[in-house]
């Protein structure tokens, strides 16, 4: 539901002039303190030459209770969208500023007093990391390709590189550099009839750190030309470690998209207990498409008057 935190490649990839999202996800509540994130974005198209440049900006917020650890993000982004004949290519930027702390109002080690048998947060903790935290600059790129043939199947592939400056994320002296995030995706819709639309998709991301894999399948039914739900089934894994199932409803009315996605999860990590879930709803809102004059693009074609879906 905030598609910049996938690829910054897909801003300007809806129809309309403007587009607003917030979402919140709530991760394992089962475990007693859930992590709980925070988005909104907004992104805003203008026109420029015979193609068009977009304009975006993004924020997060995000409380792991259970560590202590509260982090904040500020991006903003500019997209160039490129259009050649029925492809539309994007190649984006995104340049942000990440602040993560850690919360006083927590107990250390240090502060358990033997004499009672429980922490005392009136105790020295002994942290000298505290206060303002650490803040380091985050660069991403992002490329997208899409094209639609004969208005029957639309195709969409993205590539997203994530941390290209190799910020520094350590609290302390010793540098602990984050690693580059490359992230591949795809999409292919089939527009089965008039009202009907079959939607797979799929994401591969690697890093040194961690490799994931994620596939959907969504259907999608338009009621009327304003109204449509759709709904799907998805799987997060790595080859033979299996992460999570996922359900996905979606309701668009107009030009308002709701959201919702749970993730059931099928990992070690609810070998213990209870299965621990993830529930993430958010909120999309386009304003209308504005209506450009004609502009002879390359070739002597003219160019779409507006540009996605």
């Amino acid at each position: 539901m905030q598609p910049l935190s996938v690829n910054v490649g897909l801003a300007g990839d809806y129809k309309g002039d403007m587009r607003f999202a917030v979402i919140n996800r709530r991760q394992w509540g089962q475990l007693g303190v859930p992590i709980n994130t925070y988005g909104a974005s907004m992104e805003k198209r203008f026109r420029f030459l015979a193609d068009f440049l977009i304009f975006g900006a993004q924020f997060i917020h995000d409380k792991a209770d259970a560590q202590g650890l509260i982090t904040n993000k500020a991006y903003f982004s500019t997209t160039y969208q490129l259009v050649i004949n029925q492809s539309v290519f994007h190649f984006a930027g995104q340049l942000g500023y990440v602040n993560t702390t850690i919360d006083p109002d927590q107990t250390f080690p240090s502060q358990f007093n033997s004499s009672t048998g429980t922490f005392d947060s009136g105790l020295n903790n002994g942290e000298t990391i505290l206060g303002d935290g650490k803040g380091y600059l985050d660069v991403n790129v992002g490329l997208l390709w899409s094209t639609t043939w004969q208005n029957r199947i639309r195709f969409r592939t993205g590539l997203s590189l994530a941390h290209v400056n190799f910020p520094n994320e350590a609290f302390s002296a010793t540098k602990s550099r984050i690693p580059i995030k490359v992230l591949l995706h795809h999409m292919t819709e089939f527009r089965v009839n008039g009202d009907w639309a079959v939607i797979p998709s799929g994401q591969l991301m690697y890093t040194k750190r961690a490799k994931q894999f994620i596939a959907s399948t969504q259907l999608r039914r338009h009621l009327n030309p304003q109204v449509a739900i759709s709904g799907g089934l998805g799987y997060r894994g790595y080859l033979v470690q299996s992460d999570a199932l996922i359900a996905l409803l979606g309701i668009r009315y107009e030009n308002f998209d709701f959201g919702f996605s749970y993730d059931w999860n099928v990992s070690q990590l609810s070998e213990s207990g209870n299965p621990k879930s993830s529930l993430e709803v958010g909120v999309v809102v386009r304003t209308p498409p504005r209506k450009y004059k004609p502009v002879t693009h390359r070739k002597n074609k003219p160019c779409p008057v507006y540009v996605g879906y």
